[in-house]
């Protein structure tokens, strides 16, 4: 049995993250889906069910759920206090391009989970990153 958080935020990361999982899953293993917002909308909340719907449908069994920040750490801290929390062997997240002057500014939330974590990340492209990957280079 392995154990995957996927952390979505919106439906294009969800339907590409639901993708990769999809070939992943085994009937045994446990997904935890989430989307980190203190203000969720109707979106996010569609996004988190159609990736749970998408797992479940693959045979895995599946927990989704909205978290706050209200621990005061931010997106990072409370996705990989849930990673700990549900002890992931994997943890699933979309990949934005990002100018360097806004990554600096802001940071990204991939990059920061990387950077923060021991566990395995998986970073699935989006659109964004895809359409500009040259595939005769």
């Amino acid at each position: 049995m392995v154990t995957y958080l996927a952390c979505t935020d919106g439906m294009e990361a969800s339907e590409a993250i639901g993708e990769i999982l999809e070939t992943e899953l085994a009937e045994a293993d446990r997904v935890r889906v989430i989307t980190i917002s203190d203000e969720p909308d109707e979106e996010l909340q569609r996004a988190v069910d159609g990736l749970a719907e998408t797992v479940s449908t693959a045979g895995a069994s599946v927990e989704s759920g909205v978290l706050g920040t209200s621990g005061g750490g931010g997106p990072v801290y409370e996705a990989l206090s849930e990673a700990n929390r549900i002890d992931a062997d994997m943890i699933f997240v979309g990949l934005r391009r990002r100018s360097r002057t806004k990554r600096y500014l802001s940071g990204t939330f991939s990059y920061d989970l990387l950077d923060r974590t021991s566990r395995p990340v998986t970073l699935v492209p989006l659109a964004d990153v895809t359409s500009e990957i040259d595939p005769s280079s």
